[in-house]
């Protein structure tokens, strides 16, 4: 949400199937610490990771995988 900062620290996130967004939808701040983003199959070419209309800060290791 607008205002609101969140951190996302040391996590494995494994995205779903959607249109857009799979993952993470944010018009606020987030900030992500040591994470890891996996599409849900394995597969490369899955939907958009993130949607972002505020602000993303990325400290430590930070991946994105297929």
């Amino acid at each position: 949400m607008s205002g609101v900062t969140v951190t996302i620290d040391g996590l494995n996130i494994i995205c779903g199937e959607a249109a857009d967004a799979s993952c993470v939808s944010n018009e606020g701040t987030v900030i992500f610490r040591d994470t890891q983003f996996y599409n849900h199959d394995g597969l490369p070419g899955a939907a958009s990771q993130i949607i972002n209309t505020g602000t993303i800060r990325i400290e430590g290791t930070t991946k994105f995988e297929d």
